[in-house]
C-alpha cells in the first residue's frame, strides 16, 4: 500500500490517494490540520508529503455535493447530494452506483470491508450494496438521523 506519514507528532498514516485532496486545499491555503488529531501542520511540510502530483479525477454531480467519503482501500469515492448518494471510481471518475432516497441524504460511510454503504437521512439509515446500489437493510428511527457509521468490527 502506498502509505504516508501525516506530519504531526503523532504520525497518522495515510493513503496517498485520500491524502490527495487534503494536499490541495492546503496549497490553496484553507485546510492545515491533521484529519485524526487535529494538529496543526504547516503548509511546507504537508506539501513535501509528495502527493502535489497526483491526478484525480473529476467527479461531475448534477447538484451540490454535501460530504463525500473514500472506501477504505481508497479505489472509490461516496458523495451525498440532496437525495443520492454516489459511488465512484476515484481514479476514473466513472459513476459505478446511484443510491436513490425519497428525502434528503445526510451522510454516507463505507463499510470496514468497503462493500457496503450506509446513509443517514430523515428518520431512516440504509445499508447498501456499494456495487450494485441495492438497499440491503432499512433502519427506522423515531427521530433524525444526522449521521451514521458501521462500527470497525
Amino acid at each position: 500500500r502506498d502509505l504516508v506519514n501525516f506530519p504531526c507528532n503523532g504520525r497518522h498514516q495515510f493513503h496517498k490517494g485520500c491524502l490527495a485532496n487534503t494536499v490541495r486545499r492546503v496549497i490553496h491555503g484553507n485546510w492545515r490540520k491533521c484529519p485524526i488529531c487535529r494538529e496543526e501542520c504547516n503548509s511546507e511540510q504537508i506539501a513535501q508529503l509528495g502527493l502535489g502530483g497526483m491526478e484525480m479525477a473529476t467527479l461531475n454531480h448534477s447538484s451540490s455535493v454535501r460530504s463525500a467519503a473514500f472506501s477504505p482501500d481508497g479505489l472509490r469515492v461516496v458523495t451525498v447530494c440532496p437525495k443520492t448518494a454516489q459511488v465512484w471510481d476515484a481514479g476514473s471518475g466513472k459513476a459505478m452506483a446511484t443510491l436513490e432516497n425519497s428525502t434528503r441524504v445526510r451522510s454516507a460511510a463505507f463499510s470496514p470491508d468497503g462493500v457496503r454503504v450506509v446513509t443517514a437521512s430523515f428518520k431512516t439509515a440504509l445499508v447498501w450494496d456499494a456495487s450494485s446500489g441495492k438497499v440491503l437493510e432499512r433502519l427506522k428511527h423515531s427521530d433524525l438521523v444526522g449521521s451514521a457509521a458501521f462500527s470497525p468490527d
